[in-house]
């Protein structure tokens, strides 16, 4: 490099890079025009020379500009290098400010995740926004149903609001492998299903439209779990046979890992429709679902549907009247407590960052009063507060980034426990879980709100260490030297303020940790109406293909509970199927109206309440007399009876449910079944499973001892009925429970986490605090023991100080978690349950650790040597 190009990068590299750059220019063709002179040019020429040298001013001012670049780059580097060094000279203050701070990473990064997975995009697919999902109404219940297959036809021919529109329905059948039947979740879908939701097979292919006929619909699609479980991951699938039930069905394509819809579906198979079916409007069974063309508004669309389904009313008034079209968007199939309960964990774990960041700014305060003299030196040197702010800065964000790195693998370890605790079960209704892991957002966003969050924690240190005017008057802190120890009333208040403030977030952390814990153990405890100890619970669906008659049903079951009833632990046996829920009209009154509320309905066998030992309140349970043969009964719930005969007995009236045209007779009143999540009695009517036969079905089996015992037995029991028949979700009724409530179970561990932290966080900001105002008034402890101040007094002026910020800290926040409690529970319908005895445990455990937290550096203090304290500076 020429000589004066040297010169002139040192002296950019040692000038300020906030100076002007014209000022900047101008010294640098002096620096050149000096060297020409040295050179033997003319100092009337040497100036003209050198700016047609550098090329004119313009590309002068350019080259000056990528140099400065340059410069400032070198800077950063050079002030981040220096920054680590310090921070490896300080390995206490910085293991502790980086583990506080990536604790609230962490737990940020987490609940970032699980509201991407579970709330933001629970399904991966591209412009799931346009994605929609049609039902059709009925104009008396005005309920969503499914959709019939000519119905489904007419409004694809007819509608032009959307690219595509497919149609699914399950389909139930058996691979038998290792001589025992299996169950496969599968799907019969059209040939648009897969354009709808935007994927294509990750190999292979998916339908093709001449497959959506009878007699060339024997190909299938797999699912990336079933390809990698049930057959290895082979990776010559392409064109293998499946026989799944009686059929043979030649593998065409394997879908991405990421598609998961329905929800755990297994394998995806044509839906070929005979001529008949496709003509068919009074069978309901299809669910549609149709991506919308770009520009076009759910709105629209639905206005459009609507007047097909007028138009097909005209024109089929027998099986349309009074039928419309229901649009939603397919992320309505979000559970809309998911989203409640995600985010009343992200408000957790805010206030987790923020206590994380109360506990960095307060080390950060106390580092930077240790610093005062370095400081002042640098001042005395010359450096500027943009240069020492810069290099400050820098060492924060070397915390911040290695903080974020730590947070971010907690936040992902965290993920996968989370995943390897979730039950089974829950894959089947809560869409997003297995998409809940730490990608690239998520740890972007993790690293880049860890860096922030240590930078806005340094403010308080840079405003005390650059507020006052070094450059003016740097002797006054050196002559100081570190007696003053940074003991200012600004810098005192800015200290106690956040400590104040830790206190308070943990007591708002604690208390909501607290309440959703006890409310989670509350749905638990609370009289469920029937009780599930030594309950067996097992799932069986029999095929259409060899179950066609009623007949043929009530005899499988018939011998299945037989079968059941002879076990050696078996006490009783039953059979349970959920109908289709339906409004009730009691004879002599008017009928239902639309938008009452429908009572669920289910056909139950006799011994079904004595297996669940739900009381019986008024009359009977079901005979096996009540079958087909006999006139239609049913058993209601005492909700039900209270309802609709609020002033007599329930026995002996006739209803009809939903357009059954069919009385009933009443014949028992049973005791209500509550809602483990509201708490309110679930409505219920009960059907004899003799009269209403259902070939998908739950056994119940109560046992003496384990129920999970029987399971073996209870499953060969089925197979000697049908050895082709699969038993699937076999467990104890109580698991199924514990299942079923797992998702406010996970909601109340993860708040008890965040508490246990805050229970860390909030003492250690109290202790790290005490300890520093202590070591700061070491000279002064030691003049009160020389005057004749005693170690009692000494502890307890100590312990007074800390007890008055934690006490106000707790003052503020139990009024703030009082109305935090009531903010929960509006937000989770009510759900929370306000235990006052919670708000006063919590505060009385915080205030013991903080009293701990206090008691220690204050009792370190008072057995300080006078001698050794007054020599202290």
């Amino acid at each position: 490099m020429p000589r004066p190009l040297k010169i002139w990068r040192n002296v950019f590299r040692r000038r300020a890079v906030e100076e002007d750059l014209d000022q900047e220019l101008r010294a640098y063709v002096d620096l050149l025009a000096g060297e020409k002179v040295k050179a033997g040019v003319p100092p009337q020429d040497a100036r003209r020379a050198a700016l047609i040298e550098l090329g004119g001013i313009e590309q002068t001012k350019e080259s000056v500009r990528g140099v400065k670049a340059g410069a400032l780059l070198w800077q950063l580097g050079t002030d981040l290098l220096h920054g680590f060094r310090i921070i490896r000279r300080n390995p206490g203050f910085a293991a502790v400010a980086i583990v506080s701070l990536a604790l609230g990473i962490g737990v940020n990064s987490t609940v970032f995740s699980s509201l991407s997975a579970l709330v933001l995009h629970p399904f991966p697919f591209p412009h799931v926004d346009r994605v929609m999902t049609a039902w059709e109404i009925s104009s008396k219940s005005n309920e969503k149903e499914a959709v019939s297959p000519a119905n489904f036809l007419d409004w694809k021919k007819e509608s032009t609001s959307f690219e595509a529109m497919a149609a699914s329905r399950p389909l139930d059948v058996t691979w038998t492998r290792s001589g025992e039947p299996e169950r496969i979740l599968s799907q019969l879908v059209t040939d648009d299903f897969f354009q709808v939701l935007g994927t294509s097979a990750r190999t292979g292919r998916t339908f093709l439209k001449d497959e959506m006929h009878p007699g060339r619909d024997g190909v299938v699609v797999l699912s990336h779990a079933f390809w990698k479980t049930r057959l290895a991951s082979a990776s010559n699938a392409i064109g293998q046979t499946l026989i799944l039930g009686q059929k043979s069905y030649s593998i065409v394509g394997i879908m991405p890992e990421t598609f998961n819809y329905p929800l755990e579906t297994d394998v995806w198979v044509p839906l070929a429709m005979t001529p008949i079916e496709q003509n068919e409007r009074g069978t309901r069974e299809l669910e549609v679902i149709g991506r919308l063309r770009a520009g076009i508004t759910q709105a629209s669309a639905s206005v459009e549907l609507q007047g097909i389904a007028r138009r097909l009313a005209a024109r089929y008034p027998k099986t349309n009247d009074g039928r419309g079209v229901r649009i939603t968007t397919l992320l309505d199939a979000v559970d809309p407590m998911t989203a409640r309960f995600t985010l009343v964990l992200l408000a957790a774990a805010q206030f987790v960052l923020l206590l994380a960041c109360a506990n960095v700014a307060n080390l950060l305060l106390a580092r930077a009063t240790a610093r005062q003299k370095e400081i002042a030196v640098r001042s005395a040197l010359g450096a500027g507060r943009a240069r020492i702010a810069r290099q400050l800065l820098a060492e924060v964000a070397v915390l911040g980034l290695a903080a974020g790195v730590l947070g971010v693998l907690l936040g992902a370890w965290n993920l996968e426990t989370f995943r390897a605790a979730v039950p089974p079960q829950v894959y089947h209704f809560l869409p997003g879980v297995r998409l809940m892991r730490m990608d690239r957002g998520s740890a972007l966003l993790g690293l880049g709100l860890s860096i922030l969050s240590a930078l806005l924690c340094s403010v308080p240190a840079l405003y005390q260490l650059l507020g006052r005017s070094l450059s003016a008057h740097p002797g006054e802190t050196l002559k100081e030297g570190g007696r003053s120890g940074g003991g200012s009333a600004t810098r005192s208040r800015v200290r106690s303020a956040i400590v104040i403030a830790e206190s308070a977030l943990a007591l708002l952390l604690l208390a909501g940790a607290g309440l959703m814990v006890n409310t989670f153990r509350h749905m638990l405890a609370i009289e469920k109406g029937f009780d599930p100890a030594h309950v067996l619970t097992m799932q069986v669906a029999i095929p259409e293909s060899r179950y066609q008659e009623p007949d043929q049903v009530r005899a499988f079951y018939g011998r299945v509970l037989d079968g059941f009833a002879n076990l050696p632990a078996a006490q009783s046996a039953a059979a349970s199927a959920e109908l289709p829920s339906r409004s009730i009209r009691v004879e002599g009154h008017a009928p239902a109206l639309v938008g009452e509320p429908e009572t669920q309905l289910r056909a139950i066998t006799p011994a079904y309440f004595e297996s669940l030992k739900i009381p019986l309140l008024e009359g009977r349970a079901f005979r096996v007399s009540d079958d087909r043969d006999s006139p239609p009964v049913v058993i209601v719930s005492q909700s039900v009876a209270q309802r609709l005969w609020p002033q007599g007995s329930a026995l002996g009236h006739s209803i009809q449910l939903g357009t059954d045209p069919a009385w009933y007779t009443v014949v028992g009143v049973a005791g209500d079944i509550k809602d483990w999540f509201s708490q309110d009695p679930r409505t219920a009517v009960y059907r004899s499973f003799a009269q209403a036969p259902q070939r998908a079905a739950e056994l119940l089996l109560r046992t003496q001892g384990d129920p999970l015992g029987s399971s073996d037995s209870a499953r060969r029991t089925v197979y000697r009925v049908d050895a082709n028949q699969p038993v699937f979700e076999v467990d104890s009724m109580e698991n199924a429970i514990a299942n079923e409530t797992s998702g406010v179970g996970a909601a109340a561990r993860m708040m008890a986490q965040y508490a246990l932290i805050a229970l860390l966080l909030a003492p250690a900001g109290i202790y790290s605090l005490s300890s520093y105002l202590m070591a700061q008034r070491t000279h002064e402890i030691g003049i009160r023991m020389a005057l004749g101040a005693g170690r009692e007094s000494i502890l307890k002026l100590s312990l007074m100080q800390s007890a008055r910020l934690a006490g106000t800290g707790l003052a503020i926040g139990l009024v703030a978690a009082i109305g935090l409690g009531r903010l929960m529970s509006s937000v989770l319908l009510n759900a929370i349950v306000l235990d006052w005895t919670t708000f006063a445990d919590v505060t009385l455990l915080l205030a013991a650790c903080a009293f701990l937290a206090g008691y220690l550096p204050a009792r370190r203090a008072s057995r300080v040597d006078p001698v050794t304290a007054l020599r202290h500076e």
